[in-house]
C-alpha cells in the first residue's frame, strides 16, 4: 500500500517559503556497524515520544549480536511505526551514546537544511496531522525513508531557518531557567521543613528509623558506631499510629474506568478520571504500590482511591490536614519501600514513624510559609506552559500561512 503523502501534505498547508521535496534535503544514514567485536562498553541511544532521543543504556559490545546504526550530532532518528505519536528525536551535545537500533530510520540533513529546523518542523501539528491521517485504519503502517522523502516542506533560506530556530530556543531557554528556579524553591521548602520540624533519618543496626531534631535547639548529641542521632525538645512527637488510620483503596480495573468528573488516585497520584467516586471529603492519599510509592497528596471533594494507594484518615485534632501533609512529605516515606518486582510500602513501616506535633499556631505558620513557596512554583510552571505554547505557535506561524 503506497501513501500519497506528497499530494495530501501539499494540500494541508500554505507557506510564504518555497516548497521542496524532503528527498532533496536529507540523506538516509543506513550504514550498520558490527560492534560485537569492539570488546568495550558501548552506549546505546533510544527514542521516545516525550523526550525524543535519549541515552538509553550502556552494554558490553560482546553481548550485542546484531549490527547497530551510528548517530552523529544533528542526525535525526524516528521509529517508523510510532512517528505518528511523536517518536522522533535529534542527537544533541547532551547525548553521550552513539549507537542506535537498526529498527530506527536515521537521517542527516544536506547543506541547505538546518537539522534543528527540520526536527521542529517534523514535530508540528501540521506534520503530525498528515501522518495520523495516513495511518488511520491501518494495522501496522510505517513511514519508510522513501515515503518520508515524498513529503514537501517549506524551505526558507538557511539564515532564516537558523533565525526561526534561535527564536524557538530562546523561549525554551526561559522555560529551562524557570525549571531551575522550581528546583531551587523545592529545595528551599525541603530545607525549611527540615529546620522547623527537625526530621532526619539515620541507620542503626541495619534498620532505618526516623529521628526529629531542631538544629537551633541542640544541646547535646551522641554517636553510636557510624550513626548520628540528635534529639531536640522543641516539639512533642507521636507515632503515626496514634495520628492516622490507613486503609487500601478500592480496586478499579482499567477496563471498567469511564472518563468522568472524578479524579482517580493511584500509586503515584492522579492516574485519570472516572464517572463514579468511592470517597469524599478531606483526607490524605499515600501511594502504596509502585516505584514512587510513599508520595503524599491532600485531597478534597469526591474522588476514587484505588488499591494502589492508602486512604488516610486523621484520628486526632492535634494536627491540621495541611500540616499533616507536610509532615508526611518530610518523612520521605519512599525510602521505606520494600524492593521487589513491584515496590510497595506497608502499613507497618508507616506506622513505625513519628512526626513532631507543634502548637496549632505554629502548624498554621509552617503551612502558610510553604504555601507561599508553592504558589511561586505554580506561577513558574504556569509561565512555562505559556512559553511552551508560544514557542510552538510562533514556529508554526513563521512557516505556515
Amino acid at each position: 500500500m503506497q501513501w500519497d503523502i506528497k499530494r495530501l501534505f501539499k494540500k494541508g498547508f500554505e507557506s510564504a517559503y518555497p516548497l521542496v521535496p524532503l528527498a532533496d534535503c536529507v540523506k538516509e544514514q543506513n550504514l550498520k556497524y558490527d560492534i560485537h567485536s569492539l570488546n568495550k562498553e558501548v552506549g546505546i541511544l533510544g527514542v521516545n515520544n516525550k523526550g525524543g532521543v535519549f541515552d538509553a543504556y550502556t552494554e558490553h559490545s560482546s553481548k550485542i549480536k546484531q549490527k547497530y546504526k551510528k548517530m552523529e550530532l544533528g542526525w535525526i532518528a524516528y521509529n517508523p511505526y510510532r512517528i505518528n505519536v511523536g517518536s522522533i528525536g535529534i542527537k544533541q551535545e547532551e547525548h553521550h551514546n552513539n549507537y542506535i537500533s537498526p529498527a530506527y530510520v536515521v537521517i542527516s540533513c544536506k547543506e541547505l537544511l538546518n537539522p534543528e529546523y527540520l526536527f521542529l518542523l517534523m514535530k508540528t501539528s501540521v506534520f503530525n496531522m498528515m501522518i495520523r491521517n495516513n495511518t488511520t485504519g491501518t494495522v501496522r503502517q510505517s513511514l519508510s525513508f522513501q515515503s518520508l522523502g515524498e513529503l514537501w516542506i517549506p524551505l526558507p533560506t538557511l539564515d532564516r531557518q537558523i533565525e526561526i530556530v534561535n527564536k524557538y530556543n530562546a523561549l525554551n531557554a526561559q522555560i529551562a531557567n524557570n525549571n531551575v528556579k522550581v528546583v531551587e524553591i523545592e529545595q528551599k521548602i525541603k530545607t525549611y521543613l527540615e529546620t522547623e520540624l527537625g526530621i532526619t533519618s539515620t541507620k542503626r543496626a541495619r534498620k532505618k528509623s526516623m529521628y526529629f531534631i531542631s538544629y537551633k535547639d541542640i544541646t547535646r548529641y551522641d554517636i553510636w558506631n557510624v550513626s548520628n542521632s540528635c534529639y531536640g525538645n522543641k516539639y512533642n512527637h507521636k507515632n503515626l499510629k496514634k495520628v492516622v488510620t490507613l486503609r487500601s483503596g478500592v480496586f478499579l480495573p482499567e477496563k471498567k474506568q469511564v472518563i468522568g468528573n472524578y479524579y482517580i488516585y493511584g500509586g503515584n497520584g492522579i492516574t485519570g478520571t472516572h464517572n463514579e467516586y468511592c470517597y469524599e471529603g478531606k483526607r490524605l492519599v499515600i501511594g502504596r504500590v509502585g516505584e514512587y510509592c510513599g508520595n503524599v497528596h491532600l485531597v478534597d471533594g469526591k474522588y476514587w482511591i484505588t488499591d494502589n494507594a492508602f486512604k488516610v484518615d486523621k484520628i486526632t485534632d492535634e494536627v491540621s490536614w495541611e500540616y499533616l501533609e507536610l509532615a508526611l512529605i518530610s518523612l520521605n516515606l519512599n525510602q521505606f519501600k520494600s524492593i521487589s518486582a513491584q515496590p510497595s510500602l506497608s502499613q507497618t513501616r508507616i506506622f513505625s514513624q513519628q512526626i513532631p506535633i507543634p502548637p496549632m499556631e505554629k502548624q498554621n505558620e509552617i503551612v502558610s510559609n510553604v504555601s507561599l513557596l508553592r504558589d511561586q512554583i505554580e506561577q513558574l510552571k504556569s509561565a512555562s506552559i505559556t512559553l511552551r505554547h508560544q514557542a510552538i505557535n510562533d514556529f508554526e506561524k513563521d512557516i505556515f500561512k
